[in-house]
This record gives C-alpha cells, structure tokens and sequence, in this order.
C-alpha cells in the first residue's frame, strides 16, 4: 500500500518561519521583495537555484503559505529528517532518473491546492553558477500551468 501524500503542518511552518527563519535570514544578511506574494492563492511553484542547504527554510520564511519541496530521496533515509520532512510537506525524488511517483505527488500537491517547491537544477550548486534547466523538469512545470 501506498504512503499517505504527507500534509504540512502550518503550525510547524510558522514555529520554522518565526525561528529558523528569522535566524537564518539575519546570519546571511537575506532580503526579498515579496511586495504582493501573500495575495497570490495556491496552487503555484516556488522555484529557485540550490546554492546552499539552507535555501528551501530561507525561502519558506518568505512564504505566506507552506511550501511542499521535492527533496533527496537520501534525506528521508535517515529516521529523525524523515520525521522532519514529513512534517513541512517534503517528499522523495530520486536523483537524476525519471521518477512517475513524483510526478503523481507534485499533481496530487496542485490539485490540493498545495504550494509545490522545486530547485530544476537537481542539485546544490557550490560555485554559485546556475546550471541548465533538465528539459523533463521544464516540460513538467511547463504542464502544471500554474
């Protein structure tokens, strides 16, 4: 039998927001424009480079509304991340091979009316270069039509 899609728990999101956020964008100096971004409903995409392993609870401490990443299938491995990404919505995604059940998941997110957070480069990037968008990830976010 299939896992249950994991629902975010908005509690969790605004306890990572007024905590971690608010740390992490004071240690890296970050500031955004979201002039506007808290009238926007769900469903839609958040999509951003992958710099560092801070990036998806920097982005999220902007977010008006839970954001559902697609993470490393390596990261829910291990038991304590597991529980942790559960908790935020997160779900697997092996790296670099066509994986239908993502795909399944990111639809199931949409049509709940779920924000859907995805980094197409596929990895973190070190040296700060954007590296080229997979065409199957441009072609999948291109179909949502969101």
């Amino acid at each position: 039998m299939k896992k249950p899609l994991p629902k975010p728990s908005r509690k969790f999101h605004k306890f990572l927001k007024v905590t971690l956020g608010n740390y992490l964008t004071r240690k890296f100096n970050v500031k955004a424009d979201t002039g506007g971004l808290e009238k926007v409903d769900p469903p839609y995409i958040v999509i951003a480079n992958h710099p560092g392993f801070w990036d998806p609870f920097i982005l999220s401490a902007f977010a008006p509304y839970p954001v559902q990443y697609v993470a490393s299938d390596t990261y829910f491995r291990k038991p304590l991340l597991r529980i942790l990404l559960r908790l935020v919505g997160a779900f697997p995604k092996s790296k670099f091979m066509a994986d239908a059940s993502t795909v399944k998941t990111i639809l199931h997110v949409k049509k709940q009316g779920g924000v859907i957070g995805i980094f197409p480069e596929g990895s973190r990037e070190w040296d700060g270069r954007t590296e080229e968008l997979l065409y199957p990830t441009a072609k999948l976010i291109k179909s949502l039509k969101i």
